[in-house]
């Protein structure tokens, strides 16, 4: 057998996620038909297409629904030898356009997408301010007012290092370990420079959170917490706090999907 690694971008406005799902029919048993499409499901099968045997595809985590990729990762395996330059080419042709294969390789047998990871890095994407446009971008959540980055920043420090992330963990039908650690979070503002007219004057905030791992809805949980630190609605120093209650219900709000980017995912 041999192992093909895959490097993704997707928009997820469109999909339930990354993982496939199936429905629940009244015996209980699971019916073959999807619930919804996923991301899992349009790559899968469009490599089915291609190959001409059952693909099962691993990613490096499960993106849920709404949140797009830049850079994920995947890999498959296969007992055939492929023309990763064709695989590539047939793919991006019979793929939905908001799916996209940046680059396909052979690698080791031993590699594992999921299990080789390293580090990921989310990036949140916010548009600041009061004035909203009709072509306004579907991947960027608008807040309709200015944040103070110096206090998020140092509400953000805080959370750097290996830490029990409870208060910032979603509901999961799974008891998961709650430590993870964070290597970095960072809080930037710029003006956007696409030369696109309706986006001119446009202030975009971006908060890149890299860690060796993430609980479920744990980043769009800190950036909903940084949001409400960034209004005034809570203090920088209540962070420490927040943090060691193991309390969902301290923190702020979860942020909307549609702002969520898996930027890039680290292997050895």
């Amino acid at each position: 057998m041999r192992t093909y690694k895959l490097t993704l971008q997707y928009d997820g406005s469109r999909y339930a996620g990354w993982q496939r799902q199936t429905r629940r029919e009244g015996s209980g048993r699971s019916s073959p038909r999807p619930a919804f499409r996923t991301l899992q499901q349009e790559i899968e099968e469009a490599l089915q297409k291609v190959l001409r045997h059952k693909v099962s595809l691993v990613a490096s985590g499960r993106t849920d629904a709404g949140v797009h990729a830049a850079a994920q990762v995947a890999h498959f395996s296969s007992a055939c030898k492929v023309d990763v330059g064709r695989l590539k080419g047939a793919l991006n042709g019979i793929l939905p356009r908001d799916i996209r294969v940046s680059d396909i390789e052979e690698v080791l047998r031993s590699f594992h997408a999921r299990f080789a990871t390293q580090a990921k890095t989310y990036v949140y994407v916010l548009s600041i301010g009061a004035t909203k446009v009709a072509f306004d971008l579907p991947w960027v959540t608008e807040v309709p007012y200015d944040l103070d980055l110096r206090a998020m920043r140092r509400a953000a420090g805080v959370l750097v290092g290996r830490h029990d992330f409870k208060s910032f963990q979603g509901q999961d039908r799974v008891e998961r370990d709650s430590v993870t650690r964070v290597d970095a979070i960072r809080i930037t503002r710029t003006k956007d420079k696409t030369g696109l007219a309706f986006l001119s004057g446009r202030t975009f905030v971006t908060i890149e959170i890299t860690a060796a791992g993430f609980l479920r809805g744990m980043v769009r949980n800190i950036v909903g917490t940084l949001i409400d630190v960034g209004r005034g609605r809570l203090k920088a120093e209540s962070m420490p706090e927040i943090l060691s209650g193991r309390d969902r219900r301290l923190a702020g709000p979860c942020a909307p999907a549609r702002g969520l980017f898996l930027k890039d995912v680290s292997y050895a």
